[in-house]
């Protein structure tokens, strides 16, 4: 008799420390500051630990805001307000990375896309990437700049020459073509890749 309530009593703590560990590997606390006069509540969606969509709602109370659950692992979430006319283009928005831990964020009122999360090391990993790909663009808009005055000056200088002749020509599976539209078409190709 002794050793079954004593079996069933391990057995039932067995159980209970599973739950919390499980519990604890999938938790993700979320804890704001906002600078707003207007936003009176933040909302979290999400994808849950049993893929299910929750969209929670918390008042902010003296600039603060705490939302918390449970994710399976790394899940992207929307984190949105409202301010208190209601109407559609006063809506914050920013999508950011859940984990399983403790995270923060500073938003400031119609420029949460400039909120500092910190906490979430996928979260850090995606602004430096986006930093990374925004600093390319200038580079890429000299590129195509350069393209079109390459573009100009080839058209141009084909058009000029003293030749009556069309440019060379040559057959392809999709057709004829100059040599002229081929080159730019791999340019193009290149540049837009």
């Amino acid at each position: 008799m002794k050793k079954d309530f004593l079996f069933s009593l391990f057995i039932f703590l067995s159980i209970g420390l599973f739950a919390q560990n499980y519990a604890s590997k999938t938790q993700f606390t979320l804890n704001g500051k906002i600078a707003a006069k207007n936003t009176k509540v933040i909302y979290l969606q999400y994808l849950d630990n049993k893929d299910k969509n929750v969209k929670v709602s918390c008042a902010v109370t003296n600039g603060t805001f705490a939302f918390s659950g449970h994710v399976k692992d790394l899940t992207q979430a929307t984190l949105f307000g409202t301010t208190n006319s209601g109407s559609e283009k006063n809506h914050n928005s920013i999508v950011l990375f859940l984990e399983p831990t403790v995270m923060q964020i500073v938003l400031t009122e119609n420029k949460f896309d400039k909120a500092r999360v910190t906490g979430s090391k996928t979260q850090i990993e995606n602004e430096q990437f986006k930093k990374s790909v925004l600093a390319a663009f200038p580079a890429i808009d000299s590129l195509e700049n350069l393209f079109a005055v390459i573009s100009n000056k080839l058209s141009k200088a084909f058009t000029e020459l003293p030749c009556p002749c069309p440019p060379p020509m040559f057959t392809t599976v999709f057709g004829t073509i100059s040599i002229f539209d081929f080159s730019i078409a791999v340019v193009n190709l290149f540049i837009t890749s």
